[in-house]
C-alpha cells in the first residue's frame, strides 16, 4: 500500500499528458480513426459523478476521455481507463457499473480498458456476467496485464512504451543498485526520444517517482546523475530532493534537520572520494562556503 496513492497520481498525470500515445499503444487497430490534431477532453467531473469517487475509500487511477474522430464530425468516443494495482473481488462488477452509468448518461459508444499492474496466478478478470431465471448479461472489456503482455520491442517510438517499460522494470522487490541502473537506462531513453519539454518532464516524473530508493543517498546520487545526463534540463535540486524524500517517508517532524543531515552526507562522501570543495559546490548546487564549513566541522 506504500506506493498506492502516489502511483495512482502518476498514472493519471502521464495518461493526460500522453493521451494520444496511450490510445495508439493500447488501441493500435483503431487509432487511425482518431484525429490527433484535435485535443482529447478529460471528463473528470463527469467521471466523479459516475463512479461516486467521494464515497470510495480506495483511490484508483480512473480517467474518462472524450476522443474525436477523423470523419469531420464531432462524434466523440469515451474511454474508461483504470489502473488496478491490487486484486479486487468486486472489480468486474464495478467495471460493468461504470459502463452502464456512462451509457445511461451519454448514450454513446463506450470502450473500457483495464491495465493490471500486478501478477495473478489465477488470471485477471475480463468479464462480468449475471443471470437470473433465464435473463442473462455478459459484459466484456479490454485488459492489459503488465507482467504477462509487456513486449520490450512493441511500439518503441511511442512515448507510452517508455512508461510501460518503467512500470515493468521498477518492481517492488528490487535492490537500490538494480533500481539505479533501471532508472538511468530509462532516463537515457527519454533523452534519446527527443520529446518536447512538456512530455519530457512528465516521463521523467513517472520514472523518478514510480519506485523510490530505499536509501536517500542513492536518491540524491540519481538526482545528480540525472542532472549530468540532461544538461540541467531536469533537476529537483538537492534540498528539494531531500525534502521530497522525507515527506514521502512520513518524517514530518525534523524536516529541516533531515535536509541539513542529507546535505552534509553528500558533501562528506564526495570529499572523502577526493573531490574538491569547489567541484562539490558546483555539481550539487550548494554554496561553496557551506561546503567548506561542513568539511572543516568534521575534520
Amino acid at each position: 500500500m506504500k506506493h498506492r496513492i502516489a502511483r495512482d497520481v502518476l498514472w493519471k498525470g502521464v495518461i493526460e499528458d500522453c493521451a494520444h500515445d496511450f490510445i495508439q499503444y493500447f488501441f493500435e487497430n483503431y487509432c487511425e480513426q482518431v484525429d490527433r490534431n484535435i485535443s482529447i477532453d478529460f471528463l473528470d467531473k463527469e467521471l466523479a459523478e459516475i463512479t461516486n469517487q467521494s464515497d470510495e475509500k480506495n483511490r484508483r487511477a480512473d480517467k474518462l476521455l472524450k476522443v474525436f474522430f477523423k470523419d469531420g464530425t464531432e462524434k466523440w468516443f469515451l474511454i474508461h481507463i483504470e489502473v488496478q494495482g491490487q486484486p479486487d473481488k468486486q472489480f468486474s462488477r464495478r467495471m460493468f457499473t461504470y459502463y452502464y452509468r456512462i451509457l445511461d448518461k451519454y448514450n454513446i459508444d463506450t470502450t473500457a480498458i483495464c491495465i493490471f499492474t500486478y501478477k495473478s496466478m489465477s488470471g485477471h478478470p475480463k468479464t462480468y456476467s449475471h443471470s437470473f431465471f433465464g435473463t442473462k448479461i455478459l459484459y466484456q472489456y479490454n485488459t492489459y496485464s503488465l507482467f504477462d503482455e509487456y513486449n520490450p520491442t512493441y511500439q518503441k517510438n511511442n512515448l507510452f512504451h517508455i512508461i510501460m517499460t518503467a512500470a515493468y522494470h521498477q518492481k517492488d522487490k528490487i535492490t537500490d543498485q538494480q533500481l539505479f541502473k533501471t532508472k538511468i537506462d530509462l532516463v537515457r531513453s527519454i533523452i534519446a526520444s527527443g520529446v518536447e519539454m512538456k512530455y519530457f518532464r512528465s516521463l521523467m516524473n513517472f520514472v523518478k517517482n514510480y519506485k523510490r530508493f530505499d536509501n536517500i543517498e542513492n536518491a540524491l546520487i540519481f538526482e545528480n546523475k540525472t542532472l549530468e545526463l540532461t544538461n540541467n534540463k531536469y533537476n529537483m535540486g538537492i534540498e528539494e530532493a531531500i525534502l521530497d524524500y522525507v515527506r514521502t517517508e512520513g518524517h514530518t517532524e525534523g524536516i529541516e534537520q533531515g535536509i541539513e543531515q542529507g546535505i552534509e552526507k553528500i558533501i562528506l562522501q564526495a570529499y572523502a572520494k577526493g573531490h574538491s570543495p569547489e567541484d562539490i559546490a558546483n555539481f550539487n548546487a550548494i554554496p561553496l562556503n557551506k561546503v567548506i564549513d561542513v568539511i572543516n566541522d568534521n575534520r
